[in-house]
């Protein structure tokens, strides 16, 4: 091999390194090309989608949940159903794209952040408070709130209306 190939190789492996190094940010965000789905008519529920029969969570926030067996109590299933239809509603509203994340969450599913219009969908939901942030600034995860207790709390979050224009 010549000597500039060998510098081509090395520059390689000393970026991937230093990627490693700093944390893998090299590697994070892939852009994964996933067959066009209907996604508005996949949403599992506001932090979950299924796309071609592929499970995805999406990354970076908490939503409460909309399913009987996995919900605290009624309320959380009521504001699960409204984060949900505000999901669906922002999938309406643009192009959307899903990034890739390195690690993959719980359940045997594959983490991935859903930019509508280039703007990830977890900072809608928490900025109307139908999510939370999942981690901390310094990338400490956190666990998953109460939300029947954030719900008696704050029992206005049930009257949050859904953007849905259907």
């Amino acid at each position: 091999m010549s000597l500039a190939r060998w510098h081509v190789v090395g520059l390689v492996l000393v970026t991937a390194l230093f990627s490693f190094w700093a944390g893998g940010q090299f590697w994070d965000d892939v852009i994964y090309e996933l067959p066009r789905c209907e996604l508005e008519h996949r949403v599992i529920d506001a932090d979950t989608i299924d796309c071609d029969g592929r499970s995805i969570r999406l990354a970076g926030f908490h939503a409460p949940e909309t399913l009987k067996r996995e919900a605290g109590c009624p309320e959380e299933i009521e504001l699960g159903r409204i984060a949900t239809c505000e999901l669906k509603s922002l999938l309406n509203q643009g192009s959307w794209t899903l990034k890739r994340k390195k690690k993959s969450g719980g359940h045997d599913r594959q983490l991935y952040s859903l930019l509508v219009n280039d703007r990830d969908v977890k900072d809608h939901l928490i900025q109307l408070k139908l999510a939370v942030a999942s981690t901390d600034r310094n990338g400490k995860l956190l666990l998953t709130p109460n939300w029947c207790e954030k719900i008696a709390k704050e029992p206005d979050l049930l009257q949050i209306k859904c953007s849905s224009k259907n």
